[in-house]
């Protein structure tokens, strides 16, 4: 994690209008284990006994009628395929895909460098003149290929939505790193489209394969290219072996950014304080990398977690059926920020209760865990303690407790503590950024002289 990010300067932008987010897209786990397509002289259907399946149910799947404001209108199928970063393997799907299916789905494969972008069809011309924003590009058909270099994609798709849903109902895009982050699969004319009242075209699914090392921050970046500001209501979809890890991601590092910003800590660097934010054990991703040092627990409700059950964030995805062409009817049902608000005031209340039901068992033994460390002379626990010592019990601010320990502790007053996870309740906050020592503790350690 980047050092040194200030949670003071961070400040939280709501969605536009319409913007369909990962939270609303449905998942869907790919039914047989895939692998990651490395080498160049990877097969892709070896390496993934759920491609052919996956294509030819693409081929049977319908345009997609539109209701208001685009009511009368119709939008293709439009799939953006990763399944690894060599660009060879690409082109044999795409070959596969113009052999079997070319009168049904244009394939595009979409690479930088020398091979550019190239585009396979059964009913396009057999010349092709695109405008763009670097000019004409013109290509003449070779053996069914029609080859494009330093074009954008979204030039391929406005082209492609100029000659209508009719003749273009289904469109499979073949990419690597260009589908990793920063680029857009939508149509180069989004806006003018919208002012004509006209849908523009844009991605309806992904089909995403992550390898063994492809980190979560880049599962939620690749996963992110199906999203954007969609006036047109077309449920989107993802298939993936990574479904359950996106999920988790997206609303644990949600969730942490939130609790961050609203921490009530005196620490700024956001390293420090994710770090020491308790998190549930289930919320955290299990197959991939993820923050280091995450401070997990059982259960984070006591700590100011979020009641993910509740919020309607714990729908597991379910399993591909790849067989009649049938897609999502719906997206993911989303809650609205106020009832999610309301839930989590209750969730408040319910960890209120939580905490003054605990017996005085817990409160003691949370008591003998403090008298341990404090015989530790070298912790920095005695520390603290010595400090109040030394200023006779005067209330101290967070600097002066961290000077000469660790400008990295975080100091808190700890009033959600679990004997469990070894929480204790040290400090209480005196005044604003100024705190004492517990007088429980005082009195246990014996620190007042008579």
């Amino acid at each position: 994690m980047t050092d040194n990010i200030n949670l003071d300067l961070i400040f939280q932008m709501k969605h536009c209008d319409g913007y369909k987010d990962l939270c609303q897209i449905v998942l869907k786990d790919l039914p047989k284990t895939p692998m990651y397509c490395h080498a160049i002289s990877d097969d892709p259907f070896k390496k993934d006994k759920n491609l052919r399946s996956y294509i030819k149910d693409f081929s049977a799947t319908k345009p997609i009628s539109l209701s208001a404001p685009f009511k009368n209108q119709k939008h293709p199928r439009y799939a953006l395929v990763r399944i690894g970063k060599t660009i060879e393997p690409q082109v044999k799907l795409s070959e596969y895909v113009y052999k079997k299916f070319g009168d049904k789905i244009v394939s595009i494969t979409y690479n930088g460098g020398d091979s550019g972008i190239s585009l396979r069809g059964k009913k396009l011309p057999k010349n092709i003149l695109l405008s763009t924003p670097n000019g004409e590009k013109f290509s003449e058909s070779k053996e069914g290929v029609h080859t494009f270099k330093n074009c954008h994609i979204g030039s391929i798709i406005e082209y492609l939505q100029s000659l209508g849903v009719e003749k273009i109902p289904r469109i499979m895009v073949f990419a690597g790193v260009l589908a990793d982050r920063g680029i857009s699969f939508g149509a180069c004319n989004y806006t003018e489209r919208l002012f004509k009242n006209l849908v523009p075209w844009h991605l309806t699914e992904l089909y995403f394969v992550a390898s063994r090392t492809t980190n979560l921050a880049n599962c939620i970046q690749i996963a992110s290219r199906i999203c954007g500001v969609f006036p047109d209501k077309i449920p989107l979809c993802i298939y993936s072996n990574a479904c359950e890890d996106i999920r988790k991601c997206y609303h644990l590092q949600k969730e942490l950014l939130e609790r961050s910003v609203k921490r009530s800590v005196d620490e700024k660097e956001a390293s420090t304080v994710l770090t020491s934010l308790p998190i549930s054990s289930c919320k955290i991703p299990k197959n991939r990398k993820v923050i280091s040092g995450l401070k997990k627990v059982n259960d984070d409700i006591v700590y100011g977690g979020y009641d993910w059950s509740a919020e309607n964030k714990n729908h597991i995805p379910s399993s591909a059926e790849f067989s009649n062409g049938d897609r999502p009817s719906d997206f993911n049902k989303t809650l609205s920020e106020d009832e999610i608000n309301k839930i989590r005031n209750e969730t408040e209340k319910k960890a209120e209760e939580m905490l003054k039901n605990m017996t005085e068992t817990e409160i003691k033994n949370g008591t003998d865990y403090i008298k341990r460390l404090y015989k530790n002379k070298s912790g920095y626990i005695y520390k603290i303690i010595s400090k109040f010592i030394d200023c006779e019990f005067e209330s101290l601010s967070a600097t002066q407790i961290k000077d000469g320990i660790s400008e990295k502790l975080v100091i808190s007053n700890y009033d959600r503590w679990d004997i469990k996870h070894n929480r204790y309740k040290l400090l209480e906050e005196a005044s604003k950024g100024r705190y004492n020592i517990c007088s429980n503790i005082v009195e246990a350690l014996d620190l007042l002289e008579d």
